[in-house]
């Protein structure tokens, strides 16, 4: 059996408390798409001016990151000299998940509001949704 699936079936301190430790540092700085991708209006309808985030930076930086996580993980399990490989090994790979996760979720949103720009595009202004009407 595999050095980290011992690991993580056998239940272990020293890779609990630090996990605890090292998930918030690495995931509470996660996601530049989360933050920063603003995505469209769920009261968006075809026609309407669509104000969202068509930048593509935050899921790039987010790929980015997540590459490197994974590249880093991968090289540690190839090593034989790591302290707690198993904890690093570990970390790395749930950060490479949760930046993979933001940027999924940057390139989805950009791409919806990409497609409901060139929506509101394609309508002439006089047969887009009317605004609403106030008291």
């Amino acid at each position: 059996m595999p050095a980290l699936v011992r690991l993580v079936l056998r239940p272990n301190f020293e890779l609990t408390f630090g996990l605890a430790l090292l998930l918030p540092i690495g995931g509470g700085l996660a996601g530049c798409s989360y933050t920063f991708v603003q995505p469209l209006s769920p009261a968006h309808h075809p026609g309407d001016r669509a104000d969202c985030t068509t930048d593509p930076t935050a899921p790039i930086v987010d790929s980015a990151v997540a590459l490197v996580y994974a590249g880093s993980s991968a090289y540690v399990a190839t090593r034989d000299n790591v302290a707690y490989k198993g904890l690093a090994v570990t970390a790395g790979l749930l950060n490479t998940a949760i930046w993979l996760s933001s940027a999924i979720y940057g390139y989805v949103e950009i791409g919806e509001c990409r497609a409901a720009k060139q929506d509101a595009a394609a309508v002439p202004f006089w047969q887009r949704w009317p605004a609403p009407s106030r008291p």
